[in-house]
């Protein structure tokens, strides 16, 4: 349960039984102590997404061991972070999940692990960052199928990321096979995180020219419904292929 929501029971609770007291009992002297609670739980709602925060930061939810698995296996460069790192992971991970904004149109019972697999490569990119790039970017929308969209209105496509609008866009058709098989279907997700991390940051160094297990450009192109951008396509290979499969 959100923080803001176990500060919110006991004052609707009080302007409950005050109103009670009051209007049906006919103490109306008590009414005026209606104010002080009715106010709290007004400005309560209003700052609700700030105080969950504020207490999230102090008391982080750990990713279960079951989700850090389904992680490993989605992003095999996870595997070889450092216990800082996880922890700081871990951190930004549950945080991130409980910030940004994910929207379904069509598409339903969408589990969390699907939610934090979206945000993972965003999150891992991110770690040396004191100010992480991707809290520019609080929107996801997941449609159940490639689209159109204002930035490509005559291609339909599976995913593209908008710096502009902060947003992500991703079509569920094509997110899940890369999700499931990383090493042998396009990882949608790990492609826009690199494709927005390389619009304001260097080319990270251990990123190599070739990677002999990457299928060919048009491969990811084809998946994609757009060309490729050669750049965010290296990054995205050193985050599936950098680390060992094992």
């Amino acid at each position: 349960m959100r923080f803001s929501a176990l500060l919110m029971g006991p004052l609707a609770l009080a302007v409950i039984v005050i109103g009670y007291l009051s209007f049906v009992e006919s103490h109306t002297e008590l009414s005026v102590w209606m104010i002080p609670p009715a106010l709290l739980l007004a400005a309560i709602f209003i700052f609700r997404p700030q105080i969950n925060m504020w207490w999230w930061r102090r008391n982080p939810p750990r990713l279960s061991p079951e989700l850090r698995g389904l992680l490993y296996k989605s992003l095999p460069s996870l595997r070889v972070l450092t216990p800082e790192q996880l922890e700081l992971f871990d951190l930004r991970m549950s945080l991130y999940l409980r910030s940004s904004e994910f929207t379904k149109p069509g598409v339903t019972d969408v589990p969390e692990d699907v939610h934090a697999a979206i945000l993972a490569p965003w999150i891992y990119l991110s770690l040396d960052q004191d100010k992480p790039y991707y809290q520019d970017y609080q929107r996801i929308v997941l449609y159940k199928h490639p689209f159109l969209s204002p930035l490509h209105p005559d291609t339909v496509h599976s995913a593209e990321q908008n710096a502009e609008d902060g947003v992500m866009i991703i079509s569920n058709e094509q997110l899940v096979p890369g999700l499931l098989d990383p090493h042998t279907q396009f990882h949608l997700p790990a492609y826009l995180a690199a494709e927005a991390y390389l619009l304001r940051h260097e080319m990270p160094g251990h990123v190599s020219e070739h990677y002999p297990r990457a299928r060919k450009a048009d491969d990811y192109s084809a998946v994609l419904g757009l060309p490729v951008d050669e750049q965010a396509l290296r990054l995205h290979h050193a985050l599936i292929y950098d680390k060992p499969q094992g």
